[in-house]
């Protein structure tokens, strides 16, 4: 057995890049300094299903650390630049391109060797993006940002004998599975290979998608944010197939 194994497999998690000029709390010599920071929510649901998340800087080589990992997360965040699906931005999309670039690298490397990926909101946009689909710019009924971000919003319908159906669907309501909403996006059009295998309840908006045959699972919500996160089967998935892949 690998070290890796005994120890947890190593997941890969990006973030946001901040200057240090845009939050409080640092001296002004230090303004111009960039940080690289995500929700630690995302980490916890990574420990708590025993694997160890690991930090990715945006200027690491995509190739190079995703030899090292055994699975890799691409979580929330700003929105997917039109650009990539060929149309105009919208006047609510607010876009990081150096985080598309270095994203996109990441689910690219990954997907070519294997690695178990699991997309959150923005994380699905990207993998639908990367596989030549499109998305819907501006729902503002799912945007529900002034809530608390573990609040339900809807239920989601899941699609029985899927990946994310067997992982989730097990004893819902009737509403199906209760999820947050915490995006303004969705998929419109769905990229090569990948199937929509969740629906919200209300408006039947695409809250899953997924390609099996590549280990590749993605969900619209942020499932790091519930209060079940500690035993979401999503977390238990991406470790356990990363064990396998270790």
């Amino acid at each position: 057995m690998s070290a890796t194994v005994e120890a947890g497999p190593l997941i890969g998690i990006p973030g946001y890049r901040y200057k240090a000029k845009d939050l409080s709390g640092w001296f002004d010599s230090y303004a111009e300094l960039n940080l690289e920071v995500y929700f630690e929510d995302y980490a916890l649901g990574v420990m708590e299903a025993g694997g160890l998340p690991v930090m990715l800087p945006r200027e690491v080589d995509p190739e190079r650390i995703v030899a090292r990992l055994d699975g890799l997360i691409l979580p929330g965040g700003p929105d997917v630049d039109p650009a990539h699906y060929g149309q105009d931005r919208h006047d609510e999309v607010m876009v990081d391109e150096s985080r598309d670039e270095f994203e996109f690298k990441l689910f690219e490397a990954a997907r070519a060797a294997g690695k178990p990926i699991l997309g959150i909101c923005r994380g699905l946009q990207v993998i639908n993006v990367s596989l030549g689909g499109t998305l819907h710019q501006h729902l503002p009924a799912h945007a529900k940002f002034e809530q608390d971000p573990a609040d339900v919003a809807h239920g989601v319908r899941l699609e029985p004998g899927s990946t994310i159906g067997e992982l989730l669907g097990g004893g819902l309501p009737d509403g199906g599975l209760p999820v947050n909403s915490l995006h303004h996006q969705a998929v419109d059009r769905l990229g090569e290979g990948l199937s929509a295998v969740g629906w919200a309840s209300d408006d039947d908006v695409v809250e899953a998608i997924e390609n099996p045959n590549e280990r590749i699972v993605a969900v619209q919500w942020h499932a790091e944010k519930l209060a079940t996160r500690a035993e979401d089967p999503l977390f238990s998935w991406l470790v356990s197939e990363s064990q396998a892949q270790s």
